[in-house]
């Protein structure tokens, strides 16, 4: 899987770059000079909403203008001025702080442009939101990165001497998909879904979006489980596998907000789920033909935890183990079919669904209309970051999915598992010999993120040892001597058990908040998981690099020297989360960020 943390160990520029005796030589800054260069490649959608404007005089911006003698200057009035010249690039992804924000990236191109009719033209070409751009930044004689992107805004102001300076925001190919409807109906025909109005029957109802179609196959399915069991049933139009279960729920409370009481409750599984969209959208694939890159590896055989079942199963279900699915003795829901991979053992309920889009599109408002609610259009991205939150919370953080994008590919999505495992393939950057392998500085800052603070809280004040901060901070936090381990209660598992039976005799609200915290405990307590962020953020600059198959890549995996001696181990490394190229003054750098990580 390409999103695996530390798949890969962090390439370095001096991989790249030519012997010492070629033109540009080894080391930072050694007879090199750098140049970029903006242009316009034509429109972002298939469709054709954007046909293009009609004054394309000026379709690219160098910053070392090399033309003949007669196109190197240009006129407005008969006055002689030199053409536009491009003075500085900035481009980064979102990553950093955090994995799950490693999504999209913003490139800022700053230019100087002399004469009120070539900025006419930069207006037509580069200030109209759509246009699709390709920036070059490179050494001359060597590699170079190429990027591309969708115009999304541009700044400018006028200089006394009449030039202009010009500033043009250019989006990942990816920005447009994430806030886009794409469950709304577009590819995916409903009519054969239509069904009767539960509140009236002299109506009949056909879906307009995804999220009801769900709804109208649920209504039409005639699968009936009993009892404290599951059911799986298909639906040829929607093509999706789904799960009908009768489970044994409290009276009221709960049950009555879904408005399921005693009722069967339907699910679907998040590979359809996923599937569906994409078939919604005309322009292409938005998440690509496999679009998951979550191996979970936490249990034996890199196979999820049997033990790991779902808190809320109004919410959702995990169908990876019969342990999963066997909430006690009246109910067993092994009916729901165990998958190959992850996204088949993740069904959700599509009450639950149907609920969360109608908050997402009506949601609350104070004003002159007294409260009354407005619809809204429903980002389909964060729509899902909603669910992937209640997976998490479900899981007992044992599954955290989060969206990433390569800004080379078309508004292609992936979706990721935060708690991979990792290898040991990692680079090791020495400022010793820095210079030769083109590092220019490295800078550290603190990050110390709540899954951390939450384990040396716990170890501070309850005395509850955790192996990670073990590794981190060695003989730092007391271990509990053997034999002493369960003297203050039952184990994590037994409380496990315990909670997942309590909602086998009923769900009530109590039930789900004591097997959720029960969850959480015996996922903190995993060996294996999970691999969390620690302690430092690593900022490297380096000399401008990229390589054949793109440079420095997301997930690429290093190690520092010259860090804290207990720090300094051989299972302690960063994972790159950023990636930034600039170009300035004839300069080219590259900055990757990298979050800390603590592996087995």
């Amino acid at each position: 899987m390409g999103l695996t943390l530390g798949a890969r160990a962090l390439p370095l520029p001096s991989d790249f770059m030519e012997t010492p005796s070629s033109r540009i030589g080894k080391g930072v800054g050694v007879h090199k000079r750098a140049y970029a260069k903006l242009r316009y490649v034509g429109r972002s959608n298939k469709e054709g909403y954007v046909v293009g404007c009609p004054n394309d005089s000026v379709t690219s911006i160098e910053s070392n203008v090399q033309q003949t003698h007669s196109n190197l200057l240009s006129t407005e009035g008969g006055r002689l001025t030199p053409r536009p010249v491009l003075e500085s690039v900035s481009m980064a992804n979102d990553g950093g702080q955090d994995l799950s924000d490693a999504m999209l990236f913003e490139l800022s191109v700053v230019c100087k442009v002399y004469n009120k009719n070539d900025f006419d033209a930069i207006d037509q070409t580069f200030f109209t939101p759509g246009h699709r751009c390709e920036v070059d930044i490179g050494w001359v004689g060597g590699e170079a990165v190429t990027v591309r992107g969708d115009i999304c805004g541009f700044d400018f102001s006028i200089n006394q001497d009449l030039s202009y300076d010009v500033t043009i925001k250019i989006g990942g190919m990816t920005d447009g998909v994430k806030g886009a409807d794409l469950i709304f109906g577009k590819g995916v025909s409903f009519s054969g879904l239509t069904y009767t109005d539960p509140e009236d029957d002299t109506k009949e109802i056909t879906p307009t979006d995804i999220i009801s179609a769900l709804t109208a196959a649920s209504t039409l399915n005639n699968s009936e489980a009993i009892a404290g069991t599951a059911r799986q049933y298909s639906n040829n139009q929607l093509n999706s596998k789904f799960v009908t279960v009768k489970h044994i729920q409290d009276e009221g409370g709960w049950s009555n907000f879904w408005g399921t009481n005693r009722e069967s409750m339907d699910y679907i599984n998040l590979q359809s789920l996923i599937g569906l969209i994409n078939r919604n959208v005309k322009d292409g694939k938005v998440f690509g033909e496999n679009p998951f890159e979550f191996d979970i590896k936490y249990g034996k055989n890199n196979k999820m935890d049997k033990n790991i079942f779902s808190a809320d199963p109004y919410t959702m279900l995990l169908s990876h183990s019969t342990n999963a699915l066997e909430y006690g003795p009246k109910a067993k829901l092994t009916g729901a079919p165990q998958g190959a991979k992850p996204e088949e053992n993740i069904y959700l309920s599509i009450a639950y669904l149907q609920t969360q889009y109608d908050q997402l599109k009506n949601p609350p408002t104070q004003g002159d209309d007294g409260g009354e609610n407005k619809e809204k259009a429903v980002s389909t991205v964060k729509y899902l970051q909603t669910i992937f939150n209640k997976i998490k919370d479900c899981s007992g953080g044992y599954i955290r999915l989060y969206f990433y994008s390569d800004p080379s590919k078309e508004g292609v999505l992936t979706i990721a598992n935060r708690g991979n495992n990792v290898s040991s393939n990692f680079t090791k950057i020495s400022m010793t010999n820095g210079f030769e392998n083109g590092i220019r500085d490295i800078g550290l800052t603190s990050n110390l993120d709540s899954d951390m603070i939450g384990l040396a809280t716990n170890a501070a004040m309850s005395g509850k040892y955790s192996s990670q901060l073990g590794k981190l901070y060695p003989n730092c936090y007391r271990k509990p001597e053997d034999g002493q381990k369960n003297e203050t209660g039952p184990s994590a598992e037994d409380r496990l058990t315990e909670a997942k039976t309590g909602l086998g005799d009923r769900i009530s609200e109590d039930d789900v908040t004591t097997a959720k915290s029960a969850l959480k405990t015996y996922v903190q307590g995993l060996n294996e998981i999970p691999t969390l962020t620690y302690s430092l953020e690593a900022t490297v600059k380096f000399d401008g690099y990229a390589s054949p198959d793109g440079g420095p890549k997301y997930g690429d995996a290093f190690q520092i020297d010259r860090l804290p001696s207990r720090m300094n181990t051989s299972n302690i490394f960063f994972v790159v989360t950023k990636i930034a190229n600039d170009y300035s003054a004839g300069d080219w750098t590259t900055t990757v960020t990298g979050l800390m990580m603590v592996g087995k």
